[in-house]
């Protein structure tokens, strides 16, 4: 007979016997990787410790203190935060083949691609998401032609309800929601009916409407009244007028009563009118903190006050915000707004192994809202290493993705290639000056460069100049990308040296005094050694680092000789002053706006373009 207490002592040599078991299986246990020592956080689980983080088959296999198995890879993340792969969910990455890849290196692992295009051109965000290396997801615009400089839905019949039903339900696996952009620039006095057509489309698929809101015609109260459980208010830090604030810094009841029902805000940080610091400061004063960060990102970010994902989050450190509380907002919380990231933003055992390792950095840190102010931080996080369904992202694997995403687009899948040399030139900085802006627009550009190729003796082939404009009647007066314009590449400088093996490429490199020169192989003045003066190197563009445009700064589709238009320039050389290459002074497209239309010379520049051969 078998008493209580031998049952128990059975029972207890037994479950000894089991743990030790399970103890040696784990040190003999052999994981793809393992991360060491870094600081885990994973508001999931309140986790905030010293850990070991192993990783199997793509998964999360454990969280320890210490892991002794042994590891195919190991991580040394000592010094470092180790957080779950971070969720943008509000970007325009898909609005470039380059998008996805970028953003994987700086720790996003999941984005959302906010309304960059309508029902007419929405197959080209959905390919872009379909093809990229993590999960990524669109939210169609209500407008069917998406992003308009004149305005999204100025006109009312682009807010086309039936169109954009239709492009849902071809799509439905990729489109999880609907935007509405409702400034006064984008959608005036239509505001409110644009919203009220984008809850009709989203409500008959049971979708969130996603809006973008500040400096609207209609009051916010009205808008908010619009809003159901799980839709998202992005660009929540937007100044007056229609500020989720009022004038004495309160929180707008309706705001309130709107996340009391469910709706989600989010910071959506941008470049353009969404986020100033002394709206900032009344909103985190009245202790109404945002859900989630988002960026707004576009392959110029880095130019911007904007920079990344990480950079964004460190904004609100400032205000109070602890550590955890800011990856929470784009982890945990992230993970909530939209389903498909459900299993997403944890290191819980059994999850898919998406994580970031992150440095914070102390130090006074300079923060840019989108009105030029700034304030100084303490603390700034930076990105350090990113795994991705349990593989470690190296920069190799970046530029494998990023040459393939360009191959799928119909690139040539030349990224890494090494140098090579040509025998015809295919690319030239224009040795013809301009003292202003006024290039006698597209045309008389590429007729600049069509006339200086021929001189130099390749006018055999079509050259076009590497110019964004806002209007371009070739085109029915739609905008035109400089990228758009040039051809796939290969392209070879007068030296026969190559600049550059695809578009990919191209906007990924820096600029170089000895590649970035003129149709008779002369080197353009600038900041390198030795180089005589005057200053030469500011070359027109009117373009973002990824080669679209970029409203505003194009000499009024280069017509203009005004004091009151603008340019952006890069610079050839890659140099900013004394060889200074930090921020965007090292971009050849994008480096920074002239001083004005009516005189090229005064910031550096002498009115010159980038030539390309398109064949």
């Amino acid at each position: 007979m078998i008493t209580r207490r031998r049952f128990l002592s059975a029972a207890a040599a037994t479950a000894i016997a089991s743990r030790a078991s399970t103890w040696v299986r784990a040190q003999t246990r052999r994981y793809d990787l393992i991360i060491r020592g870094g600081r885990v956080i994973d508001p999931s689980s309140r986790l905030d410790a010293v850990r070991d983080v192993a990783i199997s088959a793509g998964r999360i296999a454990a969280i320890d203190a210490s892991i002794t198995g042994d590891a195919a890879e190991t991580l040394d993340a000592r010094g470092k935060l180790v957080v779950p792969g971070l969720l943008d969910i509000h970007t325009h990455v898909a609005r470039s083949a380059e998008g996805p890849a970028l953003v994987l290196q700086d720790g996003v692992t999941g984005w959302i691609d906010a309304g960059t295009q309508g029902a007419d051109h929405i197959a080209d965000t959905i390919a872009i998401a379909r093809s990229a290396p993590q999960q990524g997801r669109v939210l169609i615009n209500i407008g069917r032609a998406g992003l308009l400089p004149e305005g999204d839905t100025m006109d009312l019949a682009r807010a086309d309800v039936t169109a954009a039903r239709d492009a849902i339900a071809r799509n439905r696996d990729v489109i999880v929601g609907v935007k509405a952009r409702l400034s006064r620039d984008v959608a005036g006095a239509n505001d409110y009916e644009v919203l009220r057509r984008a809850q009709d489309v989203a409500s008959s698929f049971g979708l969130p409407v996603m809006i973008h809101m500040g400096q609207t015609i209609s009051p916010l109260p009205k808008l908010l009244d619009l809003l159901k459980r799980g839709d998202i208010v992005t660009h929540m830090f937007a100044p007056p007028p229609n500020s989720i604030v009022d004038d004495k810094g309160r929180i707008l009841p309706a705001v309130l009563a709107a996340r009391q029902r469910g709706v989600w805000f989010d910071v959506g940080n941008g470049q353009t009118g969404h986020i100033r610091w002394d709206t900032v400061d009344a909103i985190m004063k009245a202790h109404f903190w945002p859900d989630t960060f988002s960026t707004d990102w576009n392959t110029n970010s880095r130019q911007t006050g904007v920079v990344d994902l990480p950079n964004c989050m460190s904004k609100l450190l400032g205000y109070g915000m602890s550590v955890p509380q800011a990856v929470a907002g784009v982890t945990a919380n992230a993970s909530r707004v939209f389903p498909v990231f459900r299993d997403r933003g944890t290191l819980k055992a059994g999850s898919p192994a998406d994580v970031a390792v992150l440095e914070l950095r102390e130090g006074n840190f300079e923060f840019l809202d989108n009105f030029k102010g700034t304030i100084t931080g303490r603390q700034r996080f930076f990105p350090s290493a990113t795994v991705l369904a349990g593989k470690r992202i190296s920069r190799l694997a970046i530029a494998s993705i990023l040459g393939a995403a360009i191959s799928a687009c119909g690139g040539s899948n030349t990224a890494s290639a090494p140098t090579r040399v040509g025998t015809t030139m295919s690319f030239f900085v224009t040795s013809a000056r301009s003292t202003t802006g006024n290039l006698g627009g597209l045309r008389g550009a590429d007729d600049r460069c069509q006339t200086l190729a021929a001189a130099a003796g390749v006018g055999n082939k079509t050259w076009r100049a590497y110019l964004s404009v806002e209007h371009d009647a070739a085109r029915g007066n739609r905008p035109t990308d400089a990228r758009s314009r040039i051809g796939l590449g290969p392209w070879f400088n007068a030296n026969g040296v190559e600049v550059a093996g695809n578009l990919a490429a191209l906007h990924a490199r820096r600029g170089d005094p000895a590649v970035f020169i003129d149709e008779k192989g002369q080197r353009i003045n600038g900041q390198w050694p030795g180089s005589p003066p005057p200053i030469e190197h500011d070359i027109m563009t009117g373009s973002n680092a990824d080669g679209t445009l970029l409203p505003g700064f194009t000499c009024d589709d280069w017509t203009s000789s005004s004091t009151t238009t603008f340019a952006q320039v890069g610079h050839a050389d890659g140099l900013g002053p004394n060889g200074d290459t930090s921020g965007s002074l090292s971009s050849w497209n994008s480096a920074h706006s002239n001083q004005n239309c009516s005189n090229t010379a005064p910031r550096g520049g002498a009115g010159r373009i980038y030539c390309f051969a398109t064949d």
